[in-house]
């Protein structure tokens, strides 16, 4: 039976969800594992593995720097393991599959499948709340995840496969610039249900929304926070400094 390592780094939480799916769609097909990046350190032995599932967020086009950072450091494996990349994403994930696949074959992880998964744009549903499109996943996600995982399972000596440039990225190439090399001081502050982040000044009347907060990353355009369970009084006040 072959043994699978399902393998991700979740900033808000989208990417643990769709490794879940993932997980879930194969546990009576394989010995699969599913383990956060932040569970395991530097000497966890991914050799032990037939195949390996790597996920992560797409962050200014590119994979989260825990998931870069973590493929840095790893050891390079004995032999070389097949691999599916996926990443999940607001809008488009552009090139990142190109680093990504860069990343992990100089480990010895050999990308033989890519996918993509829109998801809920936390960083959206702040800036542009009235717009619904960021608040909710793609359509037939779960279906779609399920297809892909199987897909790859069922793979009989899969092979490396480079992924395509998106020469659409280029259009995205002054935001990419901008998050990347800057850092701004960011205040997040609440008050009688209204939310408040400077420098950007947005405002969102919140109507006892629950939340509870978890900075993920700090990007020029917004902060990212999971949203779960505790209701917000109307006297909090809460003031987050965010600098990088």
């Amino acid at each position: 039976m072959q043994k699978i390592l399902i393998l991700y780094f979740s900033g808000v939480g989208n990417t643990k969800y769709v490794a879940e799916q993932m997980y879930l769609s194969i546990k009576d097909m394989c010995s699969v594992d599913m383990k956060s990046i932040e569970e395991i350190d530097t000497n966890f032995s991914l050799s032990d593995y037939n195949r390996i599932i790597l996920g992560t967020p797409t962050i200014h086009s590119e994979p989260a720097k825990p998931m870069q950072d973590f493929l840095q450091t790893i050891h390079k494996l004995e032999k070389p393991v097949p691999a599916l990349l996926y990443v999940t994403y607001g809008l488009f994930p552009e090139n990142i599959f190109i680093k990504f696949m860069n990343l992990c074959l100089v480990k010895n992880i050999i990308p033989v499948s890519y996918v993509g998964y829109r998801c809920k744009a936390i960083d959206a549903m702040l800036l542009v709340p009235s717009i619904k499109y960021f608040a909710k996943h793609e359509k037939n996600i779960t279906k779609n995840i399920k297809r892909d995982v199987e897909k790859f399972i069922e793979q009989v000596n899969p092979k490396f496969v480079k992924p395509k440039y998106r020469y659409y990225s280029l259009l995205n190439y002054p935001n990419k610039y901008i998050g990347q090399r800057f850092r701004f001081r960011i205040y997040l502050f609440i008050q009688n249900n209204a939310f408040i982040m400077h420098p950007c000044f947005f405002f969102i009347t919140l109507y006892k929304l629950e939340l509870n907060f978890r900075i993920c990353m700090c990007s020029w355009h917004a902060a990212e926070f999971i949203f779960a369970k505790s209701i917000v009084n109307n006297t909090i006040n809460i003031i987050l400094d965010i600098w990088q």
